[in-house]
C-alpha cells in the first residue's frame, strides 16, 4: 500500500462543508438540514459511486493500537482471518502508533504469523485514534473499509454481510450493536489466544450486554473508503479516547449516507478490560472535556489539512 496523493475537495463538497459548519445547530428536520442533505447525496452518487462501483469488491480491516499486543488483539486478529469472505479480498492493516519497544516487537511477530500489514509510526505524541487511523487511511486503496478495534471478535459472516449490506444500499455505513463480553470472560479469550479452547463467540454472545444500548454503534463501520478519502478521515483534533467516532457518523450522515443495520446473523463482542486503560482519571477528564467541548461546536464535513494522516 502506497500512501496516497489526494486531490483537494471539489467545490460542491467545500460548499456543503461550509453550510453544515453554519447549519449544524438547526433541529433536524427543517428545511435546510434536508435540503443540504439532498444535495450531499447527489454528490455523493456522482463523485464517488459512479467512480466505486466497477471496483473489485476487496476490503481492508483498519486496526490501530498501542501497547496492546495481549490476548486481545490476538483474537481480534484470528477472527478476521477466519471471516466467511474471499481471503483474497481481505487486506488487514494494523497501525502501531507508539508502541514501547517490548509491544511493538511481539506485534510485528504477530502480525508477521496471521499475514497482517503493519505501519509503526514512531515518536507518536499523545493518543489519537483518529490520527492513528488517519495513517493507515491514506495506505487504504481497496473498495470497501472496516474501521476496528483491537479488542473487537468480528462473527465468521461479519464482512461478507457488511460489504452486501453497502452494495445493497451504496449510500449506507454498515453498523451493529457494540457487544460488550462480561469481566468473567477473561481466562476465557487467553486460553482461546493462547491456543486453547477456542472461544465458543455464539454462547458468550448471549452473556454479553450491548453498549449505551445503542442498536448500532458508529465505531465499528463499513463503507466505501472513497467516502473517507473525500471528507479527509477521522478529525485529528481528538486525543485520548471519545466522540471521535460520533463525529465522523455525524459528518457521513451530513453527506446523505444512512447507518444502515448489518444481518442479525452478524456481530462483534468487545472483550473486557478496565475502561480507559491507561489513562489516569485527571488526564481522562481533561479528555473528555476536551473532546466534548469541540464535538458541539465543529459542524462542518471537511475537517484536517492536506497533510492528514502524516502525524
Amino acid at each position: 500500500m502506497d500512501d496516497r496523493t489526494e486531490p483537494e475537495p471539489d467545490a460542491v463538497l467545500r460548499l456543503l462543508s461550509v453550510a453544515w459548519g453554519r447549519l449544524g445547530g438547526v433541529p433536524a428536520g427543517r428545511v435546510p438540514l434536508v435540503a443540504a442533505r439532498t444535495l450531499g447525496r447527489a454528490w455523493a452518487r456522482a463523485s464517488i459511486l459512479r467512480r466505486v462501483n466497477a471496483l473489485p469488491d476487496d476490503i481492508t480491516v483498519l486496526i490501530g493500537v498501542r501497547n496492546r499486543s495481549d490476548h486481545r488483539i490476538v483474537n481480534a486478529l484470528a477472527s478476521v482471518r477466519d471471516q466467511a469472505y474471499p481471503w483474497g479480498k481481505i487486506t488487514t492493516l494494523v497501525i502501531d502508533y507508539g508502541s514501547d519497544e517490548a509491544d511493538a516487537h511481539q506485534l510485528r511477530d504477530l502480525c508477521s504469523r496471521v499475514g497482517a500489514e503493519l505501519l509503526r509510526v514512531e515518536n507518536a505524541g499523545a493518543w489519537s485514534r483518529g490520527r492513528c487511523l488517519n495513517v493507515g487511511l491514506r495506505h487504504v486503496t481497496t473498495k470497501y473499509l472496516l474501521t476496528s478495534d483491537a479488542d473487537l471478535i468480528l462473527s465468521p459472516h461479519y464482512l461478507a454481510d457488511a460489504v452486501a449490506t453497502v452494495r445493497a444500499h451504496p449510500l449506507s455505513i454498515a453498523c451493529s450493536e457494540m457487544l460488550d463480553l462480561p469481566e468473567e470472560s477473561v481466562d476465557v479469550t487467553r486460553r482461546s489466544a493462547g491456543g486453547g479452547h477456542a472461544l465458543d463467540i455464539a454462547e458468550w454472545k448471549s452473556r454479553c450486554t450491548p453498549r449505551l444500548g445503542w442498536a448500532l454503534h458508529p465505531s465499528i463501520a463499513v463503507t466505501f473508503t472513497a467516502f473517507h478519502h473525500a471528507i479527509r478521515g477521522y478529525d485529528e483534533f481528538y486525543e485520548g479516547w471519545g466522540r471521535e467516532d460520533d463525529d465522523l457518523m455525524r459528518r457521513f450522515k451530513a453527506l446523505g449516507l444512512n447507518p444502515t443495520a448489518v444481518p442479525k446473523r452478524s456481530y462483534y463482542l468487545h472483550q473486557w478490560h478496565p475502561k480507559f486503560e491507561g489513562f489516569a482519571d485527571e488526564e481522562r477528564a481533561h479528555h473528555i472535556d476536551r473532546n466534548n467541548a469541540y464535538f458541539y461546536e465543529a459542524r462542518s464535513i471537511l475537517r484536517n489539512d492536506e497533510d492528514w494522516g502524516r502525524r
